[in-house]
C-alpha cells in the first residue's frame, strides 16, 4: 500500500463495507471520505463506520446535491498534527 501511494498521481479507491474500512482506518491509510446520503429511511441496517478507537477529525471539501435527492460530501482527513493530507 504504501509503495503504491508514494508514486505520483497514484490513487487507491477503497468501495466496500464497515469491516474493510474500518481497516484502513485502523492503518492510517484513509487521506479523503466521499459519503453519499440517499433521501429514504430505513428501520434499521449496517453501519456506515464500525466503532474505532480513536476519533478521526474531517474537514468538508465540498458537497453536492443533485436533482434525485441525492447529496454527496467529500472530507479530508486532519492528521493528529494538524495537517491536512
Amino acid at each position: 500500500m504504501n509503495e503504491i501511494r508514494s508514486n505520483s498521481g497514484s490513487h487507491i479507491f477503497v468501495d466496500g463495507g464497515a469491516e474493510v474500512i474500518k481497516e484502513f482506518v485502523k492503518q492510517d491509510l484513509i487521506d479523503e471520505y466521499v459519503i453519499s446520503t440517499i433521501p429514504i429511511l430505513i428501520g434499521n441496517g449496517v453501519r456506515l463506520f464500525k466503532e474505532t478507537e480513536q476519533e478521526n477529525k474531517l474537514e468538508l471539501v465540498v458537497s453536492n446535491s443533485f436533482p434525485s435527492g441525492l447529496v454527496q460530501n467529500q472530507y479530508i482527513v486532519i492528521r493528529s498534527e494538524g495537517k491536512q493530507v
